[in-house]
């Protein structure tokens, strides 16, 4: 299909395209703010002219990330991040692993095939 075969009633508006720089005026309605390690987490809840919304922004050393939560998604995303918090706290962590020793931290003389150690014969 070519753009000819669109018809104009098909098309978005422009000031509604995604990435069109177009901007809805917006009203912040609530803030709040967490830090966790290093990382910084911005949550505002705004609305404009197509509804309300959470953007949460992340900054951790002078970079920016940010995402968009339209409001009735919320609820679900509050049962996922419940849903994690149960999980992190039941699911037990793997055991460290040790750096194995090379063979200049080799206390014990490695075993051949014939389970003999020390140096094999040749």
């Amino acid at each position: 299909m070519n753009s000819q075969d669109a018809s104009s009633s098909e098309r978005r508006p422009p000031e509604s395209a995604p990435g069109s720089g177009a901007k809805a005026p917006e009203h912040t309605l609530k803030t709040d703010q967490l830090q966790i390690e290093r990382k910084t987490f911005l949550f505002v809840l705004r609305e404009n002219a197509r509804g309300r919304f959470l953007s949460i922004t992340e900054e951790s050393r002078g970079h920016r990330d940010r995402i968009i939560i339209p409001a009735p998604g919320l609820p679900d995303l509050s049962r996922v991040i419940q849903d994690m918090i149960k999980a992190a706290a039941e699911i037990p962590s793997p055991p460290p692993t040790l750096p194995s020793p090379g063979p200049s931290q080799a206390t014990e003389p490695a075993q051949d095939r014939s389970g003999r150690k020390g140096r094999p014969q040749t």
